[in-house]
């Protein structure tokens, strides 16, 4: 437990995981929204989803080494705040479109920001730890998952059924 303590008290590396919880809430949503949104909003057939995402999962296989090559030569923040800037344009999208393809060119979008955001922000908490407690900063950077796990659901549902889908 003292490790931890002193994890916690690392207020720089506490801000990072307070930002990196919005945009780990914001990606949750494409497994946790995005298909009740399409289906309810544009009748997007399920089928149709499932392609959509499966083609998420081969541009990662496609792309994730090419991707990561490229952005290890720039500073973790820097590449950080660009792959989230194409979460915000991917998923933004899906508020302003209608027609089918442009819902894979969003899904593109998002998951190059992915491909750039989750295997930076694992790179940087090894920047923030000391040495002798990288173990104890991976583990509250995997737990601070959790969060958007546990209150992702609820706030999109209150946000789609109160504030509207777009």
């Amino acid at each position: 437990m003292i490790g931890y303590k002193e994890v916690f008290r690392d207020s720089v590396y506490i801000m990072f995981l307070a930002v990196s919880v919005i945009t780990v809430l914001v990606y949750k949503q494409l497994c946790i929204t995005l298909s009740v949104f399409l289906l309810t909003v544009y009748k997007f057939p399920l089928e149709s989803f499932g392609i959509l995402v499966n083609m998420n999962a081969l541009i990662v296989v496609l792309f994730q080494f090419w991707i990561t090559k490229r952005t290890s030569k720039y500073a973790p923040m820097k590449m950080m705040a660009f792959g989230t800037l194409l979460y915000m344009i991917g998923f933004g999208m899906y508020g302003f479109i209608s027609e089918v393809y442009l819902f894979f060119i969003a899904m593109f979008i998002l998951t190059m920001g992915k491909m750039i955001v989750i295997p930076v922000s694992q790179a940087a908490v090894a920047l923030f730890a000391p040495e002798d407690k990288r173990g104890w900063y991976m583990a509250v950077y995997g737990f601070h998952w959790a969060i958007p796990n546990l209150f992702g659901v609820v706030v999109a549902g209150l946000v789609m059924d109160y504030v509207g889908p777009n």
